[in-house]
């Protein structure tokens, strides 16, 4: 019997009714606002479907930066923190941002991670990774909090959702599962969204990291597709 499939993550059309502005009490101006995920499939879908190799992706056109590095994206990476006393917890989240690191020439997340008491659901000044009760059949959000009038990315957050187990799969992409969601696997998925990737619901991306649909013991999005792979650099090695 196959498990049930649930979203990974909480999709917003970018569209006038469904934007998000951020209170007046905000840290920033008013033009910032919140919401991913409008559909521009990038590259031509080669490659076995429902594998890996599936090389589609879809990116919404929101980004750190705008051509040379002068601003977004600061020197040594984006730094971002971890609302958890656990320490294995904080290993899992980096393993996950530093997979996405790993495939660009330039550093797009420190190396430090830090510690935070402070929810990825508020726009506060700095970008943090939290557990959270969302509704029930989404395991996970990544907000993204950015300028209207240039798409440039100033803020994210992401929230794991308290309403579901979570743990470590001690072996990775091995044969052992848990009977949990695992955070790695998760956490991969939402850092890709954090670069301003989207979810993809097509049946042949299924393998890929991107694949919007998660369930218990699943590993395969602790690595990246070629879709996940093409998407990185198409955005960040112009």
């Amino acid at each position: 019997m196959r498990r049930p499939l649930m979203f990974l993550t909480l999709s917003i059309l970018i569209v006038a009714s469904a934007l998000t502005v951020v209170p007046t009490t905000s840290i920033m101006s008013a033009n910032i606002k919140v919401a991913v995920s409008y559909v521009l499939y990038y590259g031509d879908p080669v490659g076995t479907e429902g594998t890996d190799s599936y090389n589609v992706t879809d990116y919404d056109g929101l980004h750190w930066y705008d051509g040379p590095r002068t601003n977004g994206i600061p020197a040594g990476g984006i730094k971002y923190y971890v609302n958890t006393v656990s320490s294995a917890v904080v290993a899992a989240v980096k393993a996950s941002f530093e997979t996405w690191d790993a495939q660009v020439e330039i550093e797009l997340f420190n190396n430090e991670v830090g510690r935070t008491g402070l929810s990825g659901s508020r726009f506060d000044g700095k970008n943090v990774v939290s557990g959270g009760w969302l509704k029930p059949g989404i395991v996970a959000v990544c907000y993204i909090w950015y300028y209207s009038d240039t798409l440039e990315i100033v803020e994210f957050g992401i929230v794991f959702n308290n309403y579901y187990k979570w743990g470590i799969d001690p072996d990775g992409e091995g044969p052992q599962t848990i009977t949990a969601f695992d955070i790695q696997n998760v956490a991969t998925h939402e850092a890709g969204h954090t670069l301003s990737l989207n979810d993809l619901y097509m049946n042949g991306a299924s393998a890929l990291t991107m694949y919007g649909y998660t369930s218990r013991g699943e590993t395969m999005k602790r690595s990246l597709g070629a879709g996940d792979i093409y998407g990185v650099k198409l955005i960040y090695e112009p």
